[in-house]
């Protein structure tokens, strides 16, 4: 499945993404904005999620566990 070709519609969906293409940086600033706007506790989760594994590959390992931990806090049967 190419990245390029999927629909950008969903901003969550583009910085999940901009990750997997290691575009780190790229990712946290998509996804930042959006824990403000998102309403489901899933999204919201898979937010917190993501931005903890940015800010791992970041080398920001107080700020990753900050939103390690807030993702199971969404979902506390969240296995990552």
């Amino acid at each position: 499945v190419s990245w390029a070709l999927m629909p950008q519609s969903d901003p969550l969906e583009s910085a999940k993404r901009a990750y997997l293409e290691g575009r780190f940086e790229d990712s946290v600033d998509e996804i930042t904005p959006l824990l403000e706007t998102l309403k489901d506790s899933a999204s919201l989760r898979d937010a917190n999620f993501f931005l903890g594994l940015n800010n791992r590959a970041l080398g920001r390992e107080t700020d990753a566990g900050k939103h390690f931990r807030a993702a199971v806090r969404q979902d506390p049967a969240f296995l990552p």
